[in-house]
Protein backbone atom coordinates (compact mmCIF):
# COMPACT_ATOMS: atom_id res chain seq x y z
CA UNK A 1 0.00 0.00 0.00
CA UNK A 2 1.15 3.44 -0.70
CA UNK A 3 1.10 4.48 3.27
CA UNK A 4 3.82 1.88 3.95
CA UNK A 5 5.75 2.53 1.45
CA UNK A 6 9.05 4.87 1.61
CA UNK A 7 9.02 5.62 -2.73
CA UNK A 8 5.96 7.80 -1.78
CA UNK A 9 6.85 10.49 -3.82
CA UNK A 10 5.16 13.93 -5.13
CA UNK A 11 2.82 16.02 -5.05
CA UNK A 12 -0.79 12.76 -4.79
CA UNK A 13 -2.97 12.03 -2.27
CA UNK A 14 -3.42 13.78 0.68
CA UNK A 15 -0.94 16.59 0.11
CA UNK A 16 -3.18 16.99 -3.37
CA UNK A 17 -6.12 17.02 -1.63
CA UNK A 18 -4.74 19.59 0.74
CA UNK A 19 -2.95 22.12 -1.95
CA UNK A 20 -6.84 22.07 -3.97
CA UNK A 21 -8.19 22.45 -0.17
CA UNK A 22 -6.00 25.34 0.49
CA UNK A 23 -5.66 26.42 -3.52
CA UNK A 24 -8.74 26.67 -4.84
CA UNK A 25 -11.55 25.68 -1.82
CA UNK A 26 -10.44 28.28 0.37
CA UNK A 27 -10.44 30.89 -1.78
CA UNK A 28 -13.82 30.13 -3.21
CA UNK A 29 -15.66 29.96 0.14
CA UNK A 30 -13.01 33.08 1.32
CA UNK A 31 -14.11 35.07 -2.16
CA UNK A 32 -18.23 33.62 -1.59
CA UNK A 33 -18.08 35.89 2.30
CA UNK A 34 -16.65 38.64 0.64
CA UNK A 35 -19.53 39.07 -2.02
CA UNK A 36 -21.75 38.49 0.67
CA UNK A 37 -20.49 41.30 2.50
CA UNK A 38 -19.93 43.77 -0.42
CA UNK A 39 -23.72 43.03 -1.19
CA UNK A 40 -25.82 42.89 2.35
CA UNK A 41 -27.43 45.72 3.70
CA UNK A 42 -25.95 48.68 5.34
CA UNK A 43 -25.62 46.59 8.62
CA UNK A 44 -24.37 49.61 10.94
CA UNK A 45 -24.65 53.04 9.34
CA UNK A 46 -21.69 55.77 8.79
CA UNK A 47 -19.27 52.56 9.25
CA UNK A 48 -20.06 50.41 6.76
CA UNK A 49 -17.65 51.37 4.58
CA UNK A 50 -15.01 50.91 6.97
CA UNK A 51 -15.96 47.43 7.93
CA UNK A 52 -16.33 46.51 3.81
CA UNK A 53 -12.70 47.41 3.51
CA UNK A 54 -11.59 45.53 6.86
CA UNK A 55 -12.71 42.39 5.05
CA UNK A 56 -11.32 43.34 2.06
CA UNK A 57 -7.90 43.28 3.77
CA UNK A 58 -8.46 40.39 5.97
CA UNK A 59 -9.84 38.26 3.59
CA UNK A 60 -7.92 39.49 0.63
CA UNK A 61 -4.94 38.06 3.16
CA UNK A 62 -6.76 35.19 3.83
CA UNK A 63 -6.96 34.68 0.09
CA UNK A 64 -2.87 35.97 -1.18
CA UNK A 65 -1.68 33.38 1.48
CA UNK A 66 -3.39 30.76 0.41
CA UNK A 67 -2.39 31.48 -2.90
CA UNK A 68 1.24 31.66 -2.15
CA UNK A 69 1.54 28.24 0.05
CA UNK A 70 0.02 26.42 -2.76
CA UNK A 71 2.22 27.87 -5.28
CA UNK A 72 5.54 27.24 -3.41
CA UNK A 73 4.49 23.91 -2.43
CA UNK A 74 4.15 23.02 -5.93
CA UNK A 75 6.97 24.74 -7.26
CA UNK A 76 9.81 24.48 -4.68
CA UNK A 77 10.07 21.46 -3.47
CA UNK A 78 12.27 22.03 -0.07
CA UNK A 79 12.06 21.22 3.66
CA UNK A 80 11.72 25.13 3.75
CA UNK A 81 8.43 25.16 1.84
CA UNK A 82 6.41 23.07 4.01
CA UNK A 83 8.37 25.40 7.00
CA UNK A 84 6.49 27.99 5.01
CA UNK A 85 3.24 26.19 4.62
CA UNK A 86 2.99 25.50 8.49
CA UNK A 87 3.74 29.31 9.62
CA UNK A 88 1.51 30.78 7.01
CA UNK A 89 -1.40 27.90 7.93
CA UNK A 90 -1.02 29.65 11.44
CA UNK A 91 -0.78 32.75 10.95
CA UNK A 92 -3.98 32.45 8.49
CA UNK A 93 -5.61 31.38 11.10
CA UNK A 94 -5.30 33.84 13.81
CA UNK A 95 -3.78 37.11 12.33
CA UNK A 96 -6.69 38.38 9.77
CA UNK A 97 -9.59 37.17 11.66
CA UNK A 98 -7.78 39.30 15.24
CA UNK A 99 -7.23 42.04 12.92
CA UNK A 100 -10.89 42.28 11.41
CA UNK A 101 -12.33 41.85 14.81
CA UNK A 102 -9.62 44.41 16.49
CA UNK A 103 -10.74 46.91 13.60
CA UNK A 104 -13.78 46.37 13.41
CA UNK A 105 -13.97 47.40 17.38
CA UNK A 106 -11.95 50.36 16.60
CA UNK A 107 -14.41 51.87 13.72
CA UNK A 108 -17.55 50.79 15.14
CA UNK A 109 -16.56 51.57 19.01
CA UNK A 110 -18.45 47.85 19.82
CA UNK A 111 -16.48 45.59 22.65
CA UNK A 112 -14.43 43.16 21.16
CA UNK A 113 -15.75 40.71 23.44
CA UNK A 114 -19.25 41.30 21.74
CA UNK A 115 -17.61 40.74 18.12
CA UNK A 116 -15.89 37.55 19.32
CA UNK A 117 -19.50 36.29 20.50
CA UNK A 118 -21.11 37.12 17.49
CA UNK A 119 -18.34 35.56 15.62
CA UNK A 120 -18.82 31.89 17.35
CA UNK A 121 -17.86 28.83 15.84
CA UNK A 122 -16.67 30.48 12.85
CA UNK A 123 -13.11 31.89 14.78
CA UNK A 124 -12.62 27.70 15.45
CA UNK A 125 -12.57 26.72 11.84
CA UNK A 126 -9.50 28.33 10.59
CA UNK A 127 -7.85 26.54 13.72
CA UNK A 128 -8.85 23.09 13.22
CA UNK A 129 -7.94 23.07 9.70
CA UNK A 130 -4.60 24.44 10.40
CA UNK A 131 -4.01 22.32 12.90
CA UNK A 132 -5.14 18.69 11.61
CA UNK A 133 -3.19 19.85 8.22
CA UNK A 134 -0.13 20.89 9.98
CA UNK A 135 -0.12 17.48 11.84
CA UNK A 136 -0.34 16.08 8.41
CA UNK A 137 2.47 18.18 7.03
CA UNK A 138 5.17 17.54 9.24
CA UNK A 139 3.75 13.42 9.80
CA UNK A 140 3.48 12.28 6.25
CA UNK A 141 6.27 10.46 4.38
CA UNK A 142 4.63 11.56 1.43
CA UNK A 143 5.73 14.88 2.59
CA UNK A 144 9.27 14.36 3.96
CA UNK A 145 9.89 12.58 0.68
CA UNK A 146 8.57 14.96 -1.24
CA UNK A 147 10.85 17.82 0.42
CA UNK A 148 13.93 17.07 1.71
CA UNK A 149 15.37 18.25 5.08
CA UNK A 150 18.72 20.26 4.58
CA UNK A 151 21.36 18.28 4.48
CA UNK A 152 19.49 15.44 3.54
CA UNK A 153 20.70 13.30 0.67
CA UNK A 154 17.89 12.90 -1.27
CA UNK A 155 19.56 10.68 -3.97
CA UNK A 156 19.55 13.54 -7.07
CA UNK A 157 22.87 14.95 -6.05
CA UNK A 158 24.83 11.09 -6.08
CA UNK A 159 23.03 10.44 -9.41
CA UNK A 160 24.17 13.20 -11.06
CA UNK A 161 27.76 12.10 -10.48
CA UNK A 162 26.95 9.06 -12.73
CA UNK A 163 25.75 11.41 -15.52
Amino acid sequence: MGYQSSEVRGVGGWLAFFLVTLGVFTPLNVGFALFQTFTAQNEVGDDWAAIRIIYLIGNGSIIATAWFITWRLLRVRKWQSVRIAVAGLCLTAVVPHAFEIIAGSLVTGAPIGNLVAGWGYRLFQPLIYSAVWTAYLLQSARVRNTYPRDGEDDGEDLAGVFE
